[in-house]
């Protein structure tokens, strides 16, 4: 596990990654069997809360895998899923909407992909469509074009919903199993994968389950980091700390009520 100093996320913050980002989907052409697949949290929709932002998480990285290693899986998928459901998100960049558009009318397949649960969480109900109003508010339709029998179905533990992926898992392997479940059922589909994520970890896992299961399929990472760019009110270790025990509190109440 890596714990970032505050040096290193000014170095991220000088990157423009959008800017890269977006020469590549414009010099993209026209092609039916590429996909690309979108992370959804930081990579296309930002919390407002600062102790979400994502440079104050990789700040103070190691109190918060602490904080997480105490609890059991389902407490710990019960406490993300609430957290990610509840607080108010904007774009990373505003510009992201029109690349994902961009590549639909190149007809390249679009999906996004989320560690969120589907369906209901704790007392919270339905909450990937809670993740869809979200997305929808800022004009983000993905364009999964190989996928023509259904709009949704259910890929082992994994769930695929109107365009987006939901792993159901917080687990690091999560994203990647669920990449893979989906890539078994299509790649047939598709020779080329573009997959846009800020975090490199789900690239090792991605690539590894390519490698072990010999899938000849071309396969290209974006380390997506703009989230570092987005400006948030400085936030001190007490008072990150106070605001995670605090929602593992609520988790814990009779009810939530939003």
């Amino acid at each position: 596990m890596r714990v970032y100093t505050q040096e290193d996320i000014k170095k991220r913050r000088n990157s423009s990654d959008f800017t890269a980002l977006k020469n590549k989907v414009q010099l993209e052409k026209p092609n039916s069997k590429t996909i690309y697949i979108f992370d959804i949290d930081f990579t296309i929709l930002n919390p407002l809360e600062p102790s979400l932002h994502l440079g104050t998480i990789s700040l103070y990285r190691k109190d918060f895998y602490k904080f997480l290693s105490n609890m059991k899986l389902e407490q710990r998928q019960k406490l993300l899923n609430y957290v990610t459901y509840y607080d108010k998100v904007k774009l990373v960049h505003s510009g992201i909407p029109s690349l994902i558009s961009l590549l639909s009318k190149k007809n390249i397949a679009t999906i996004g992909l989320s560690s969120m649960a589907y369906g209901d969480v704790c007392h919270l109900k339905m909450v990937h469509e809670e993740r869809n109003r979200n997305l929808t508010k800022y004009k983000i339709k993905f364009s999964p074009s190989f996928i023509s029998l259904c709009n949704s179905f259910l890929i082992q533990k994994s769930f695929f919903y109107d365009g987006i992926l939901y792993s159901n898992t917080v687990e690091r392997e999560g994203k990647a199993l669920a990449f893979f479940q989906l890539l078994s059922n299509y790649k047939n589909d598709f020779d080329q994968i573009i997959y846009v994520d800020d975090n490199e970890d789900n690239f090792l896992e991605m690539k590894k389950y390519i490698e072990v299961n010999q899938i000849k399929i071309g396969f290209d990472c974006f380390h997506f980091l703009e989230a570092y760019n987005v400006q948030c009110d400085q936030v001190s270790l007490e008072d990150f700390t106070s605001f995670w025990e605090k929602r593992l509190q609520e988790i814990k109440a009779p009810t939530i009520a939003k």
